[in-house]
């Protein structure tokens, strides 16, 4: 008998019932278990590929309203069990909504919009962190600290860690698997209040695996949870680039890949332009192995700190592109960054319509419906479940 661990929130209305196991073997009786026993739930089932292996996407309804998307994936926690997270549809935009899961689980790094580097051996600027707005902070012990200065910022970093000590996620970016540093980097950093590592000039699946083992053994020694620190491969040659996909799906780890593209053009012998064309070919490479992995793709930098609008432009560029954050290196960046990868009032407002429009009974068993005089198929609802994601994450 399989079962889902299902977290009810109480803006379903169904009462305060915490966490639940729902016993079925196939996702229609978990369904009609629901419905019997939950006065008022309704779900109609938008994806289901791969039953209890894959994922499923329900849109949830109470009194024939619908109020909240349902996306499962397989539980870690416990075998055979499948985790069910709820998704409120916001009935006014962004503003409305509220944050249904629980409040230990992170949010997926493709809903983090803005990373920005901070250099490891700089007191004054890491006493900061807590000030700056960026969804990700990456602590640097890389190109920003000169060699001589690279213990001392290990030191620094690691007195600067603490559980639950910063608005924002932190990450520290460790040297190349290939200089020889990154271990040690690793040793001293890894404890509570970190939630991953960025591997500079990433080239090598097996170096990541490495860092990975590396990490699960850290966690084991220091009580962390296992496998709950993160990887975030930065690609920052070429080498690096056609082995793009190797490198994000290299491990369970790996969350992003992110594109360092001034060492990128350095390696090409590339000039680095403002209007960014060199850099063309990468991004396209960069996205494709990022989705073709399952995993978010993060952009380079824009270094020219006093032309915010050249970076709204680039950062909608690579929107489009499917990119879904970028790096920064300024915390005034970050307000512009922000704005170019949040969803805007119009296109939530299309999303719940469309994702309204996929739960109504008039829409089952159809392939195709129509929302506004267009046409939304299947990838077309999955898209418009995302937004409403990312909107409720950010």
């Amino acid at each position: 008998m399989t079962a889902v661990r299902l977290k009810i929130p109480s803006l379903l209305h169904l009462g305060d019932r915490g966490v639940m196991e729902v016993p079925g073997d196939s996702i229609a009786e978990v369904l009609g278990y629901l419905i019997e026993r939950l006065p008022g739930f309704q779900a109609a089932v938008i994806d289901g590929r791969g039953g209890f292996s894959g994922h499923l996407m329900v849109v949830a309804q109470y009194a024939g309203e619908p109020t909240a998307v349902l996306v499962a994936r397989p539980g870690e926690t416990r075998p055979g069990l499948l985790e069910l997270s709820i998704l409120p549809i916001p009935e006014g935009g962004s503003s409305d909504i509220r944050d249904m899961t629980s409040e230990e689980e992170e949010g997926p790094v493709g809903f983090l919009r803005s990373f920005l580097f901070m250099p490891g051996d700089r007191e004054k600027v890491l006493a900061k962190t807590a000030t700056v707005a960026a969804d990700a902070v990456i602590w640097d012990l890389e190109d920003a600290v000169a060699p001589p200065n690279k213990d001392a910022a290990r030191g620094l970093i690691a007195a600067s860690l603490k559980p639950g000590g910063y608005p924002m996620s932190i990450y520290v970016r460790v040297n190349a698997v290939s200089s020889g540093l990154c271990e040690t980097d690793l040793a001293a950093t890894v404890r509570p209040g970190l939630k991953g590592v960025v591997v500079a000039k990433a080239e090598r699946a097996d170096d990541l695996r490495l860092v990975g083992r590396t990490l699960r053994r850290l966690e084991g020694e220091r009580g962390l949870p296992l496998g709950g620190l993160t990887i975030i491969p930065l690609i920052e040659s070429a080498l690096g680039l056609v082995r793009a996909h190797d490198l994000a799906a290299a491990s369970d780890r790996v969350e992003a890949i992110s594109f360092g593209g001034e060492d990128f053009t350095r390696d090409l012998g590339a000039t680095r332009t403002k209007a960014g064309h060199e850099l063309a070919y990468a991004r396209g490479v960069m996205v494709v192995a990022a989705a073709a992995a399952g995993v978010p793709a993060i952009d380079t930098v824009y270094t020219d700190l006093d032309d915010d609008e050249g970076l709204a432009g680039e950062c909608a560029h690579v929107r489009q592109l499917g990119f879904s954050g970028k790096l920064a290196i300024h915390p005034k960046q970050i307000e512009t960054i922000h704005r170019a990868f949040s969803p805007t009032g119009a296109e939530l407002d299309f999303a719940r319509r469309v994702v309204e429009a996929a739960g109504h009974p008039a829409a089952e068993n159809k392939g195709v419906i129509v929302v506004e005089g267009k046409m939304v198929d299947r990838p077309v609802v999955e898209r418009a479940i995302r937004l409403l994601a990312q909107a409720q994450r950010n």
